[in-house]
């Protein structure tokens, strides 16, 4: 469709936005070529339209769509600032937020973009987890109604996997467990082994023994070659292990699971966002009040380097914990 409509904005920000979302389904051998040709697509949407100006330094500029760089985050602002009814900056834009640990801001461009497509599956889905991270949760009570309208007419399992991710943050063990033993839900938010792991990381939290702690640490770093769980079930991990008090293991998950986007050279960066087709695990989960004592530690500000939070957060972003929390990444944001 691009090659053949060449001054078509939707044309060639349809192809580049697909290419960066779905890059890691493309063989190894295919994503060099294929990437530059993206980008070339999203240079020429954004000389055709300002609002899709943000697609090169978000999506396809390493590390990728997964990580909001201030970079990415100016380019969206202008965007929508150039057209105040795109149709996909503001639901990109919120989902980034969230994942960056400004879950008001995000909450409220949720809003602006579900105002614009009120029964768009991915814009209920994340405007429902923000009302999952709200002090005290869902202020409004606009939760039943998102929920009855995403049952109705954008049904989506995806969104079962996002609110048990985000209750385990909050701490809602029940509410979890709920989701992760429903017939429907259960097999979407962790299969085969993922799903016997998190069983067992959420026992662990329960009981807190001994045993059922030492279970779910063995469990959740297996050796490296057969390492790589599926998100949901890597934020169990992260999550219960520092529910029951094992720091240590939550931030060798932590080291282990989170690449560090600011290691290296240009090239080098271009080379692991390509190699890991621009997966990247979610942060969102950080921002839940059982991980209270993770943030609480000094070695979070590494956490918060190596995933790119502690640039976006220089960079005049800071996150709503530090509003409220006395953590030692937030005196280093605010020596800067």
């Amino acid at each position: 469709m691009a090659r053949v409509n060449p001054k078509s904005a939707t044309a060639q920000a349809s192809f580049a936005a697909v290419t960066a979302f779905f890059l890691d389904n493309l063989p190894r051998d295919q994503r060099d070529t294929t990437a530059r040709e993206a980008r070339e697509a999203a240079q020429t949407a954004g000389d055709l339209t300002p609002a899709s100006s943000f697609l090169l330094p978000c999506l396809l500029t390493p590390p990728g769509r997964s990580v909001l760089t201030p970079q990415c985050d100016s380019a969206l602002r202008q965007s929508i600032a150039a057209d105040p009814d795109p149709p996909f900056a503001n639901q990109f834009l919120s989902g980034a937020l969230g994942d960056s640990g400004l879950l008001h801001e995000a909450a409220s461009v949720a809003d602006i973009a579900l105002a614009q497509s009120p029964y768009d599956s991915q814009r209920l889905i994340w405007r429902i987890v923000t009302l999952q991270f709200e002090h005290p949760a869902d202020q409004e009570n606009a939760l039943p109604a998102l929920l009855e309208r995403e049952r109705r007419f954008a049904p989506d399992l995806l969104k079962s996997e996002l609110i048990y991710e985000a209750r385990l943050a909050n701490g809602d063990l029940d509410g979890a467990q709920a989701l992760l033993d429903d017939t429907t839900t259960g097999e979407a938010i962790a299969g085969g082994r993922g799903k016997q792991i998190s069983e067992d990381v959420l026992r662990a939290a329960r009981t807190r023994s001994a045993v059922d702690i030492a279970r779910a640490r063995r469990e959740c770093a297996p050796p490296t070659p057969t390492w790589g769980p599926p998100a949901p079930t890597y934020s169990t991990c992260l999550v219960g292990l520092t529910m029951v008090g094992d720091l240590d293991s939550a931030f060798t998950l932590a080291e282990r699971g989170y690449r560090d986007v600011q290691c290296c050279t240009a090239v080098e960066r271009e080379k692991a966002w390509l190699d890991g087709g621009g997966l990247y695990y979610p942060r969102f989960q950080l921002w839940g009040a059982a991980m209270a004592p993770f943030r609480a530690d000094r070695r979070f500000i590494e956490v918060a380097r190596r995933t790119g939070l502690l640039a976006y957060w220089r960079s005049g972003h800071p996150p709503d914990f530090c509003s409220f929390e006395r953590v030692p990444v937030c005196d280093v944001l605010r020596a800067k």
